[in-house]
Formats: structure tokens, C-alpha cells, sequence
């Protein structure tokens, strides 16, 4: 045997001995679970890159709240320090709602889903018709377990009925049919009764 065949076999060999990946691409899944995957990733990507930059984002696919830039904090350290930043200037300035939107999306990037809950219900007692706060309570009740539709339907439609061309009431438009919602709740303006 001349030494190319003796390589060739001792190559086949190896190749023999490789190990073959476990999953198959061709596997059935849930839809919802690839939804949920790249929201992931993608919130992933868009908080990298604000963080490199020095910014606050929301969900990648949802319009950040800016606070304005007069005597509010500039949310340029870590999460907890735009908090506690954020906190500390609601403190001197409780009827500020951009700054409540904020903080309730800051909770909610960090899971703390209950503490959103309440800056937006507060935003909500200040201005009870809030795009930004109907809007981002949507998600909150979507990522209840279990979620609560009912809500998150009630406050989304509200949020179309008010103005459905505002950047809010398009990413609801453009995400409506993402979820499995209920059958009586399909319509993004049914009632749900």
C-alpha cells in the first residue's frame, strides 16, 4: 500500500469518527418559541450596542423613552445606577411621566415585571390616555405566566383607538399577529365581551 492510499483510510477513519450534531433543523417547534428566540436575540444585539454607546434602550422593537435632558439623570452607568438615578430624580419630581415610562422599562429589562407595573400605572394616574404607558403595559401582561390577553388586549386596543399611526399603535399593528391570541380577541379593537 503506497503511503496516499494509507493517508485516504486513515482519513476516512477520522471522518468516520466525528460526531454528528444532536438536533435536526427539520424538528417541529412552536412558533411561539421562535418568536420568543429572536425578540432574544435581537434585544440582545440592541442592548449591546446601546450599552457600547453609553444609551437605554426598550425591547428592540419598541420606541425608547428619552427623559428629557434638563436636570434628569443621563442613565450612562449600569442599570441599577440609572435606577437609582431615575429614583432619586422622581423623588424631587413625582409628576414627571417621561421619566416613570423610563424607569418602568428599565424593571422591566431586568425582570422585575412588578415594579414596571407600578411606574406605568403611576404615569397612568397623571395622564390616563399615555400611549407610551398603555403601550408598554401590553407587554407586561404578555409576559405574565399566565398571560393575561384579556389586558393586554384591552390596553393595546386602547392604544389604537387613540391614535393607531403613532409609532406605538404601528408596532402593535405590525406585532398583533405574532401572538396566539384567544379567538374572541384576534381583532387588535374587538372588545373581548
Amino acid at each position: 500500500m503506497t503511503q496516499q492510499y494509507a493517508d485516504d483510510d486513515l482519513l476516512k477513519e477520522v471522518d468516520d469518527d466525528i460526531v454528528k450534531p444532536r438536533f435536526s433543523p427539520s424538528r417541529p417547534s412552536s412558533g411561539r418559541g421562535k418568536l420568543w428566540i429572536a425578540v432574544a436575540v435581537v434585544v440582545g444585539i440592541v442592548l449591546g450596542a446601546s450599552l457600547a454607546a453609553g444609551r437605554t434602550v426598550t425591547p428592540s422593537d419598541t420606541p425608547t423613552t428619552q427623559v428629557p435632558t434638563q436636570g434628569t439623570p443621563q442613565g450612562t452607568g449600569s442599570i441599577s445606577e440609572q435606577i437609582s438615578e431615575l429614583e432619586d430624580y422622581l423623588e424631587q419630581n413625582p409628576h414627571d411621566t417621561d421619566a416613570r415610562l423610563e424607569l418602568g422599562i428599565l424593571f422591566f429589562n431586568i425582570d422585575m415585571i412588578e415594579s414596571a407595573r407600578a411606574q406605568w400605572e403611576k404615569v397612568l394616574e397623571v395622564r390616563e390616555d399615555d400611549l407610551g404607558a398603555l403601550f408598554y403595559l401590553g407587554y407586561y401582561y404578555l409576559a405574565l405566566d399566565p398571560i393575561d390577553y384579556e389586558n393586554a388586549h384591552r390596553v393595546w386596543s386602547r392604544v389604537i383607538e387613540l391614535d393607531d399611526n403613532s409609532r406605538y399603535g404601528q408596532t402593535i399593528l405590525n406585532h398583533w399577529p405574532a401572538y396566539d391570541w384567544p379567538e374572541d380577541l384576534r381583532d387588535p379593537v374587538a372588545t373581548g365581551q
